[in-house]
């Protein structure tokens, strides 16, 4: 990963350009982005994950997932509110279960 990030530095490749590389053994494209941090509170990420939080009330897992991952994959937004639902959501979908101990 070091060297995707070194070789995007050095203008060999652009942000959010496929990337081949071999992860355990096999090829894999990745997708290198800058990404915000939004520490703070702000008032439209709100309503974002707002709404969001309403489509999943609805039943629309599918939808309110689709938004969160927007912000964050389009708009290159991290908003630790809108991260947490969206992998909450994703787990749900996914039934995910934490193994025993």
């Amino acid at each position: 990963m070091g060297a995707a990030q070194a070789l995007m530095q050095k203008g060999v490749f652009k942000e959010r350009e496929p990337i081949p590389m071999y992860i355990d053994g096999k090829r894999r494209e990745v997708r290198l982005m800058n990404t915000v941090v939004i520490l703070e509170q702000n008032e439209k990420l709100h309503e974002t994950v707002g709404r969001a939080r309403e489509l999943h009330k609805a039943g629309k897992l599918d939808e309110a997932i689709a938004v969160l991952q927007e912000l964050y994959f389009v708009e290159g937004k991290l908003y630790p509110p809108a991260v947490i639902n969206l992998a909450s959501y994703l787990r749900e979908k996914t039934n995910w279960i934490r193994p025993a101990l």
